[in-house]
């Protein structure tokens, strides 16, 4: 810094530069010039100012690639939205094929064929008249429980499966139609009177059974009448073997051309005789006007 020029300066600041000029200067201190030196000519002495400071800014700023964490890995939104719909497309083809599984399992419905009498038929509690062939074709499935007035008989079939003709005072729950890949055994429930049974060249692998409260009876593949009165459960063989047995035991074969009982009481034993003339005629009619043999 300049002096200013003293014409220029107060009374009061030229005292001072006066008084500023009267001092002597300080000496230096030898023994810390030394040390100094030293420092300088071993290289201990390092440069300090603004090249360190921004040294240790830019170490700051700048962290080794070991001290920095992770970065989380980032799915773009167009892969994400592709795995979305390769699941949807996935699951949807497995619905699909399900669902065909299920449609090709199913078997035919029930066809109405004939009905004979007058009165009434009753379909899971609703009676519909004999006369009423529409009404009757569509009530008929598989699961339904039909009873059947006293001079009432009706003839019923699965395509290709089974026909069933139904006798007066009948009651039973109709057996479903087999699955062509599962469910092929079908079971129907069986309180009275008496039913006709045919099958058909779609039937071999299937099996029907007909259930009362004191015989099981199997259906593999043959014509048979399964009947059930105050006595008991009676089945008469008209072609083909049948199984019959009390519940929950293993079937007993009755053959062709016999009729076996199991009696009500059970303290009775099964008696197995030939079947009548009239049931053997009747047997005929019905798998000749069914057409399945």
């Amino acid at each position: 810094m300049s002096e200013m020029p003293p014409e220029k300066l107060t009374a009061e600041e030229a005292r001072v530069q006066k008084l500023l000029r009267s001092l002597s200067a300080p000496e230096g201190d030898s023994s810390f010039q030394k040390s100094l030196r030293d420092q300088f000519v071993s290289g201990e002495l390092q440069e300090t100012g603004n090249a360190t400071e921004a040294g240790e800014a830019g170490a700051t700023a700048t962290p080794s690639r070991a001290a920095t964490p992770d970065r989380a890995k980032v799915v773009p939104i167009e892969s994400h939205a592709r795995s979305i719909w390769t699941w949807a497309v996935a699951a949807a083809a497995v619905v699909a094929i399900v669902f065909s599984a299920v449609m090709y399992n199913t078997g035919p419905a029930y066809e109405f064929m004939a009905v004979r009498g007058s009165g009434f038929v009753e379909v899971n509690g609703e009676r519909i008249a004999a006369s009423n062939i529409p009404q009757l074709t569509a009530a008929i499935h598989g699961g339904a429980r039909v009873k059947l007035d006293p001079s009432v008989e009706m003839d019923v079939r699965v395509p290709g499966y089974f026909a069933l003709q139904l006798t007066e005072n009948t009651d039973m729950i109709l057996p479903r139609s087999p699955g062509k890949l599962w469910g092929k055994t079908q079971n129907a429930l069986f309180e009275n009177g008496e039913v006709r049974v045919t099958t058909a060249a779609d039937f071999p692998g299937s099996q029907l059974t007909f259930s009362t409260p004191e015989a099981v009876v199997e259906v593999n593949g043959t014509t048979l009448a399964v009947i059930r009165d105050e006595d008991g459960t009676c089945v008469c063989v008209y072609s083909g073997s049948v199984g019959m047995s009390e519940p929950c035991m293993p079937p007993e074969p009755v053959a062709e051309g016999k009729r076996k009982l199991m009696f009500r009481d059970h303290h009775k034993e099964p008696v197995l005789m030939e079947i009548t003339p009239m049931e053997r005629t009747k047997l005929q009619m019905f798998e000749d006007a069914a057409g399945t043999h």
